[in-house]
């Protein structure tokens, strides 16, 4: 439990923070959730609706914070653990979601003081990393860095003459082959979709009730949101929504080497169904993406401001991405190095061992390093994601050592960081 005090010259108690425990609670929120996310008619109560999906049995691990004085729920925020994919690595976090509070507290650390919680709750159940959306001013304070990138991609439509296939509407029959087709090339940074994810997006089509609602998430108000399976022996799954003659894929996953010919079974979907343009809003590595690139599409790409994300224990964050360290360097001309490097992030100080190709992470004891380097906690998050060059953020001069350039370049490979929608909650 954290209490704490306003700042406002008011006459008003301590609040406290806790989780919830009543139905009574439970409304109080979706009260708040209501008039804070009402930006236009019927918003905030597809916010309540979400909220009562997740937190009524969907997300059964979920953990639902409030922020109480006076018997009042002032502020409230959304934990749901989740697994995170980095490169092939599975890295156990959560998403943080529907942080909000009342307007006569905004400005006394009731909001501060949820996010505390919620990172001492993630931290006992072991979680080395926090996903938001969010306003970057204020999380930013916390440690919260924005790294994700936002790409999109238009079609032109008439230079895809590749062979698709049909398209076809997936329900709670094809769970096996949805699984089975994202199960490899998840973006890094994104929540790895099992079985459980594609249950909740068959039953509940979230998010199509937010994409009708919100125009900004992918620039249009859609009309239709479509759920599309190839499943023949590459296959593919298409996330996909309309309004009048524009349909978007927000979402694709294609075996190795089908983006193509996926892309003309997208565009033969959209022609038997009236669309005239296509844009795509995949991560930039995306081989669909690619596919339209290549025959002409215009890309447009930046790091969305408001998707981030926070290394909680760097520890056990690098000892847990070690497969990716040493895959990465066994492919690579470093294949043969051996040394160690220590890195020190903030407080933090980690020893790296690598021997041909085989990276272990210990917490630091010893100073016996080749090389010792720090780096900001925040500019670790954005190497991990591949935003950033780790050499670019380090505080420690690297100069002119090619070596450990190329180690750390290899190391920390640029990518493609990349959250889907139906993934936020």
């Amino acid at each position: 439990m954290v209490t704490g005090t306003t700042v406002r010259d008011m006459p008003a108690p301590d609040f406290t923070i806790r989780e919830t425990d009543s139905e009574a609670e439970r409304v109080e929120i979706k009260l708040l959730l209501g008039s804070a996310f009402d930006v236009r008619p019927s918003v905030g109560k597809v916010f309540g609706q979400l909220y009562d999906d997740v937190s009524g049995g969907w997300e059964p691990t979920s953990t639902s914070i409030v922020a109480v004085a006076n018997d009042q729920v002032i502020g409230h925020t959304l934990f749901v653990p989740r697994a995170f994919g980095f490169d092939g690595v599975e890295i156990p976090g959560a998403i943080v979601a529907m942080v909000v509070v009342a307007p006569n507290w905004r400005g006394s650390g009731v909001g501060s003081a949820l996010m505390t919680y919620t990172e001492v709750l993630a931290k006992r159940q072991g979680l080395f990393y926090l996903h938001l959306a969010g306003n970057r001013g204020f999380y930013g304070r916390m440690g919260f860095v924005d790294g994700y990138q936002n790409c999109r991609t238009s079609v032109i439509m008439e230079s895809v003459r590749l062979d698709g296939s049909e398209l076809h509407l997936a329900g709670p029959g094809d769970l096996d082959a949805l699984v089975a087709l994202s199960s490899v090339g998840a973006p890094p940074g994104s929540v790895l979709p099992g079985a459980d994810r594609w249950r909740w997006v068959i039953d509940t089509g979230h998010p199509r009730a937010l994409v009708s609602r919100i125009e900004y998430l992918i620039g249009i108000l859609s009309e239709d949101d479509f759920l599309l399976l190839d499943d023949t022996q590459t296959g593919g799954v298409i996330r996909a929504a309309g309004a009048g003659e524009k349909l978007v894929v927000y979402e694709a996953w294609s075996g190795s080497g089908s983006g193509g010919r996926l892309l003309g079974s997208v565009v033969q979907f959209a022609r038997g169904r009236g669309y005239r343009q296509i844009s795509l809003h995949l991560p930039q590595s995306n081989e669909i993406s690619l596919a339209a690139a290549e025959l002409g599409g215009v890309r447009e790409c930046c790091v969305d401001p408001q998707l981030l994300g926070k290394v909680l224990d760097p520890c056990g964050m690098l000892e847990r991405m070690c497969p990716a360290f040493s895959r990465r360097l066994t492919n690579s001309e470093m294949s043969m190095w051996t040394g160690q490097i220590e890195f020190r992030i903030d407080d933090t100080a980690v020893a790296a061992a690598i021997s041909r190709g085989r990276v272990t992470m210990r917490p630091a004891e010893e100073r016996n390093a080749q090389w010792v380097i720090s780096i900001p906690g925040i500019a670790l998050t954005r190497a991990l994601l591949g935003t950033d060059r780790f050499v670019d953020r380090a505080e420690t001069q690297i100069g002119d050592d090619s070596e450990l350039r190329l180690l750390l370049d290899t190391l920390f490979p640029l990518k493609t960081p990349h959250f889907w929608l139906a993934d936020s909650i």
